[in-house]
Protein backbone atom coordinates (compact mmCIF):
# COMPACT_ATOMS: atom_id res chain seq x y z
CA UNK A 1 0.00 0.00 0.00
CA UNK A 2 1.52 3.17 -1.25
CA UNK A 3 1.66 5.85 1.68
CA UNK A 4 -0.11 8.90 0.51
CA UNK A 5 -0.70 11.21 3.43
CA UNK A 6 2.00 12.45 5.95
CA UNK A 7 1.31 11.11 8.82
CA UNK A 8 1.34 7.68 7.37
CA UNK A 9 5.52 8.01 6.79
CA UNK A 10 5.89 8.92 10.23
CA UNK A 11 7.62 5.53 12.28
CA UNK A 12 4.94 6.45 15.30
CA UNK A 13 2.49 5.51 13.49
CA UNK A 14 2.44 2.23 12.53
CA UNK A 15 4.00 1.41 16.04
CA UNK A 16 0.67 3.47 17.12
CA UNK A 17 -1.81 1.29 15.19
CA UNK A 18 0.34 -2.29 16.57
CA UNK A 19 -0.53 -0.70 20.10
CA UNK A 20 -4.46 -0.65 19.01
CA UNK A 21 -4.34 -4.23 17.59
CA UNK A 22 -2.54 -5.12 21.69
CA UNK A 23 -4.48 -3.81 23.43
CA UNK A 24 -7.86 -4.66 21.40
CA UNK A 25 -5.84 -8.99 22.15
CA UNK A 26 -5.62 -7.69 25.79
CA UNK A 27 -9.07 -6.49 26.40
CA UNK A 28 -10.04 -10.04 24.81
CA UNK A 29 -8.31 -11.78 27.49
CA UNK A 30 -9.68 -9.75 30.57
CA UNK A 31 -12.03 -12.22 32.70
CA UNK A 32 -16.30 -11.08 32.51
CA UNK A 33 -16.50 -7.43 34.41
CA UNK A 34 -13.80 -6.29 32.96
CA UNK A 35 -15.75 -4.40 30.24
CA UNK A 36 -16.08 -1.38 31.31
CA UNK A 37 -11.85 -0.67 31.87
CA UNK A 38 -11.46 -2.70 28.42
CA UNK A 39 -13.80 -0.50 26.38
CA UNK A 40 -11.81 2.63 27.54
CA UNK A 41 -8.57 1.05 27.28
CA UNK A 42 -9.71 0.61 23.57
CA UNK A 43 -11.37 3.95 23.35
CA UNK A 44 -8.27 5.67 24.05
CA UNK A 45 -5.71 3.58 22.28
CA UNK A 46 -7.62 4.22 19.19
CA UNK A 47 -7.53 7.82 19.91
CA UNK A 48 -3.51 7.85 19.41
CA UNK A 49 -3.07 7.03 15.70
CA UNK A 50 -6.36 9.50 15.11
CA UNK A 51 -4.02 12.58 17.15
CA UNK A 52 -1.03 11.50 15.45
CA UNK A 53 -3.09 11.46 11.72
CA UNK A 54 -4.89 14.86 13.01
CA UNK A 55 -0.91 16.28 14.01
CA UNK A 56 0.63 15.76 10.51
CA UNK A 57 -2.97 17.34 8.48
CA UNK A 58 -2.71 20.80 10.12
CA UNK A 59 -0.26 23.44 9.15
CA UNK A 60 -0.31 25.30 12.52
CA UNK A 61 2.67 24.43 14.62
CA UNK A 62 1.10 24.85 17.86
CA UNK A 63 -1.82 22.61 16.66
CA UNK A 64 0.51 19.92 15.59
CA UNK A 65 2.54 19.76 18.82
CA UNK A 66 -0.87 19.92 20.70
CA UNK A 67 -2.42 17.06 19.08
CA UNK A 68 1.17 15.14 19.39
CA UNK A 69 1.28 15.82 23.37
CA UNK A 70 -2.41 14.77 23.17
CA UNK A 71 -1.36 10.97 22.15
CA UNK A 72 1.42 11.00 23.99
CA UNK A 73 -0.34 11.69 27.57
CA UNK A 74 -3.01 8.96 26.08
CA UNK A 75 -0.07 6.58 26.42
CA UNK A 76 1.11 7.43 29.37
CA UNK A 77 -2.46 7.21 30.35
CA UNK A 78 -3.03 3.88 29.00
CA UNK A 79 0.02 2.63 31.00
CA UNK A 80 -0.85 3.56 34.46
CA UNK A 81 -4.76 1.94 33.61
CA UNK A 82 -2.80 -0.99 32.36
CA UNK A 83 -1.11 -1.29 36.07
CA UNK A 84 -4.35 -1.03 37.13
CA UNK A 85 -5.48 -4.00 35.42
CA UNK A 86 -2.20 -5.84 36.22
CA UNK A 87 -3.22 -5.17 40.47
CA UNK A 88 -6.74 -6.25 39.56
CA UNK A 89 -5.57 -9.12 38.05
CA UNK A 90 -7.23 -8.61 34.88
CA UNK A 91 -4.21 -9.42 32.65
CA UNK A 92 -1.01 -11.56 33.25
CA UNK A 93 2.54 -10.30 33.73
CA UNK A 94 3.77 -11.46 30.22
CA UNK A 95 0.64 -9.84 28.24
CA UNK A 96 1.51 -6.47 30.33
CA UNK A 97 4.86 -6.30 29.86
CA UNK A 98 4.24 -7.18 25.86
CA UNK A 99 2.20 -3.98 26.15
CA UNK A 100 3.85 -2.07 28.11
CA UNK A 101 7.41 -2.34 25.86
CA UNK A 102 5.48 -0.92 23.10
CA UNK A 103 3.42 1.39 25.16
CA UNK A 104 7.30 2.64 25.89
CA UNK A 105 8.48 2.80 22.47
CA UNK A 106 5.09 4.87 21.34
CA UNK A 107 5.35 7.49 24.54
CA UNK A 108 9.39 7.85 23.25
CA UNK A 109 8.91 8.23 19.81
CA UNK A 110 6.31 10.77 20.68
CA UNK A 111 8.56 12.60 23.02
CA UNK A 112 10.91 12.56 20.19
CA UNK A 113 8.35 14.05 18.09
CA UNK A 114 7.32 16.67 20.27
CA UNK A 115 10.94 17.98 20.93
CA UNK A 116 11.78 18.13 17.46
CA UNK A 117 8.61 20.23 16.82
CA UNK A 118 9.16 22.60 19.28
Amino acid sequence: MDKIFEYEKLDVFPVSVELVALIDETCKLMPRGGNEIGDELQKMVKSIPMSIAVAYTSEVKEERILNLKTAKNTTINIAAMLDVCMRLEMVDYDHLQANRDLIERTAILLMKMIKAES
